[in-house]
């Protein structure tokens, strides 16, 4: 398996848009990352996935001000709700 990091890298350079810099992601982007790179393994995903969304930046992102979740392309496609905020703020610690 690789190193989640090297999977992260793989991610900001198909799509830096979405992933150069932490922004809360679109919920579900594990499925469009599939469907946009067959390449990929499942599991590696889920692995890098799951070790970004818990790093602090990325908690810090969640809980900016307006924030904001984005596509693959980088586009908003949603609020972060206030209970993800309050959750971001709980992990972040």
């Amino acid at each position: 398996m690789n190193d989640p990091h090297d999977t992260i890298a793989r991610l900001i350079e198909r799509f830096p848009q979405c992933f150069a810099g932490p922004r809360p992601l679109q919920v579900g982007i594990f499925k469009d990352i599939i469907a946009a790179m067959a390449e990929i393994d499942p599991d590696e995903l889920s692995a890098a996935l799951g070790w970004y969304v818990t790093a602090v930046p990325y908690l810090k992102a969640l809980t900016a001000k307006n924030a904001v979740r984005v596509n693959l392309s980088g586009e908003e496609v949603d609020l972060v709700t206030a209970a993800e905020a309050e959750r971001a703020i709980h992990c972040d610690t």
